[in-house]
């Protein structure tokens, strides 16, 4: 069984510049809980019991987040509302987490090498901090679905799905062989950012993966991009050219939260399955439409109805 999983969450963020100078996108609130934490149930749920995140120096503020706060727990504990940290403990009683840096941003596949000596060269399961994905209850979630997989075939997995035939310049593509079951695919190779001609099917993969063993000796010969950067998406061509690879079309609601629509998205819509404040946030945004709101317009005085209920 696959045990341990790296998050690489040093990128710079830049496309949410001003609020990345001071904070991790990972560690944007979805609701009242941080993505990273999201990513981390993920893991939890799948098995997972180690995490190791790699940090860039400017974000090493993010250990913080995992220190226990004896003030805080008090303070809370006085108020009735220790609760509050519940989602927070859960996780730390469940995953062991250890950090790493990546002192220079060389890419997506340089990013792994703090975690070597770590993984101790076993296969270990990859999630980027960009993307969140939500199974509903009783579906197994993303990262685990990916594991089943290795589980079953032995080769690395690449997690994928399927994309728009106009978008498939910005992600991979996956060059498909044998079916091996209804969502499963060998495949024998991987193409960063094919043109819509070029690109050998629409399944390109997604910021989850599961990774052999000996992927740091892959990513040593792999060369250097275009980009001037190591792409893990580069050494596992290599791997899936050399050994074979399968790809996983995982079940999922899939948000990008690395672009400002994908994260308000999944604000919204982690908002509506809120036990506490769904129905309310549904309430408001059907009030919204029914109303025609401008959110240009400011309301008279004496006569503003911000319930839409």
């Amino acid at each position: 069984m696959i045990k341990k999983a790296v998050i690489p969450i040093g990128g710079l963020g830049t496309r949410f510049l001003p609020a990345t100078k001071g904070m991790a996108k990972e560690m944007f609130p979805v609701v009242e809980k941080p993505i990273l934490l999201l990513i981390l149930e993920e893991c939890a749920n799948s098995g997972i019991e180690e995490v190791f995140l790699v940090l860039s120096p400017n974000k090493m503020f993010v250990k913080k987040f995992f220190e226990d706060d004896a003030s805080l727990e008090a303070r809370l504990a006085a108020s009735g509302k220790l609760a509050y940290l519940d989602s927070f403990k859960n996780i730390k009683n469940k995953l062991k987490i250890s950090f790493g840096v990546q002192e220079v941003a060389r890419g997506s596949g340089d990013a792994l090498f703090p975690a070597e000596k770590w993984a101790k060269g076993e296969p270990f399961a990859v999630l980027f901090g960009d993307d969140l994905n939500y199974t509903p209850n009783g579906m197994r979630p993303v990262i685990g679905q990916l594991i089943d997989t290795y589980n079953q075939t032995g080769k690395l997995v690449i997690g994928c799905k399927y994309v728009d035939a106009n978008e498939i310049h910005k992600y991979s593509s996956c060059i498909l062989g044998k079916q091996l079951s209804e969502n499963v695919f060998e495949t024998s190779g991987i193409i960063e950012k094919p043109s819509k001609e070029e690109a050998p099917s629409l399944l390109s993969g997604l910021a989850r993966y599961v990774l052999p063993g000996n992927i740091f000796a892959v990513l040593r010969r792999t060369p250097i991009g275009r980009n001037g950067e190591l792409n893990l998406t580069d050494a596992m061509d290599i791997v899936a050219r050399e050994e074979g690879a399968v790809a996983c079309n995982f079940q999922s609601i899939r948000y990008d939260t690395g672009d400002k629509l994908g994260y308000v998205q999944a604000t919204v819509e982690y908002a509506l399955r809120h036990p506490e404040i769904g129905k309310d946030v549904l309430a408001y945004l059907v009030g919204l439409a029914k109303k025609g709101y401008n959110v240009n317009t400011v309301p008279k005085s004496g006569n503003e109805d911000n319930s839409f209920k």
